[in-house]
């Protein structure tokens, strides 16, 4: 292999974490309530250096030996199994490594884009569906590299098309993958995106595949999965990774004070256009990522905010998507991205802090480990939460409430986003409560009658079952 550093001191090194040390603390997924594992893309990347996120793929058909190679993979998938557990992979349909073999020795010259000089993308998926748009626009979006060290797919050369579908089929096959991420999924030519989704669908009816579609604004992030729109293009893609929620729902909710279309309206607002899509409750949730600021950073290091922002995300419509670390507070800003991406606690022998036995961690901390434990398993039972309806009420006073349910079970969430408790009546939800004669706090376990108000604390959420 190319690459042969092993410095846990520089954040781009390789530190040595391999896929048996994953399968070693899958106990603590547990515990946290997690169901499926999603790692970075874990295909071999033989570059010289910059290996450590595995977006640079060399070899289609191998898992990078420094990580355990193939059997160490199957050896981990077969772990999460027997646990009832899933494997999602990272899929790469737009671009590979420079030092693939089909780069340094391409049977011609159209497997790859080819400029007459290094052109990027312009990263403006806008170009897509833009119907003033320049055509000279939209091909620099779709065949302009993403990276100068990532060379950029031609879907339109048969054969390239053809390995690539094969290459995915045989990973999902090999490996007993369950569920797939598509990263940098706008980049793509979407008409390749249809045709590969649908080969995978056909063969494993039962997988969910979702698109990295890190746009901006809600109608762009549904032009990329199945929705109601009636253009030329339609995306036969199940969901999305759902950034608009982040962006401009859970994060302006936390951090913005509430306007006509700022703070917590922004989130009622931005939920309100789920009906752009076929199906919201195939999108994934996020706080955070490995391209994104760790969330305790995005809300100034307020703890309450933090495990609002986690009750938030394990209740809302959606696959919530956790982030290692941020359970117990790992802080950063992507400047540069390596500052996300810090080892996790206890991963190695010597830390200091161990996030996997809960030696050396604060007292806030552990609240918000042991929040996520809570609510992680109470959702893994909960019908409502992890199938049922979404109702949301209009945010009034600072104050939003909404509701998951089924025929067996009602939860009420009740967001206080304001700088002083409220009293939230509970006549003030009709639809939804009427039915019912008192609830019980699912943290806490303490029981109230439905009737008056229940006070909440300013930037506090209730999570209340009703009885």
């Amino acid at each position: 292999m190319r690459e042969q550093t092993l410095d846990r001191d520089s954040m781009y090194h390789r530190h040595g974490g391999d896929l048996q040390g994953m399968a070693r603390h899958l106990d603590y997924l547990e515990e946290l309530g997690v169901s499926a594992l999603w790692l970075l893309p874990v295909l071999e990347n033989d570059r010289p250096a910059r290996t450590e996120h595995g977006y640079a793929i060399t070899n289609h058909y191998r898992v990078d030996p420094r990580l355990g190679g193939d059997a160490a993979y199957r050896a981990l998938s077969d772990s999460l199994h027997r646990r009832g557990m899933k494997l999602v992979m990272d899929a790469v349909y737009n671009h590979t490594g420079l030092q693939h073999h089909l780069e340094l020795d391409p049977p011609d010259s159209t497997w790859m884009h080819r400029w007459p000089r290094y052109t990027q993308t312009t990263y403006r998926e806008q170009t897509l569906f833009d119907p003033h748009a320049a055509p000279s626009d939209r091909k620099r979006m779709s065949d302009g590299w993403f990276d100068d060290g990532m060379p950029d797919i031609n879907h339109h050369n048969p054969f390239m098309a053809a390995y690539l579908i094969q290459s995915m089929i045989w990973q999902i096959e090999e490996f007993g993958v369950d569920g797939v991420r598509i990263d940098t999924y706008t980049y793509s030519d979407l008409d390749f995106a249809n045709r590969c989704n649908a080969a995978i669908m056909a063969e494993y009816p039962r997988i969910h595949l979702f698109g990295e579609t890190r746009v901006f604004g809600t109608a762009n992030q549904a032009y990329f999965n199945r929705n109601i729109f009636d253009t030329k293009f339609k995306s036969n893609l199940p969901g999305s990774v759902d950034f608009q929620l982040l962006y401009h729902g859970i994060k302006p909710a936390l951090t913005q004070p509430t306007g006509w279309m700022e703070g917590v309206n922004s989130l009622y607002n931005t939920l309100a256009n789920d009906f752009l899509n076929r199906d919201a409750s195939k999108n994934v949730l996020l706080l955070d990522n490995h391209d994104e600021p760790r969330f305790l950073s995005v809300v100034g290091e307020d703890w309450e905010k933090l495990k609002t922002g986690y009750k938030w995300l394990l209740t809302c419509r959606g696959i919530p998507q956790a982030y290692y670390g941020s359970e117990i507070g790992m802080k950063g800003f992507t400047n540069p991205d390596g500052l996300v991406r810090a080892d996790m606690p206890g991963g190695w022998p010597g830390d200091r802090v161990n996030a996997f036995t809960g030696e050396g961690l604060g007292a806030k901390e552990k609240e918000v480990q042991h929040l996520v434990k809570r609510l992680g398993t109470f959702r893994k039972t909960s019908s409502a939460l992890k199938s049922g309806h979404l109702m949301q009420y209009v945010p009034v006073d600072e104050v939003y409430t909404y509701f998951r349910y089924d025929s067996n079970q009602t939860i009420m969430c009740i967001l206080n986003a304001g700088k002083a408790a409220k009293k939230v009546p509970f006549n003030r939800y009709p639809e939804r409560v009427a039915s019912f004669k008192s609830c019980v706090d699912i943290l806490s376990g303490d029981a109230y009658p439905l009737e008056g108000t229940i006070t909440v604390q300013p930037m506090q959420m209730l999570l209340l079952e009703l009885k």
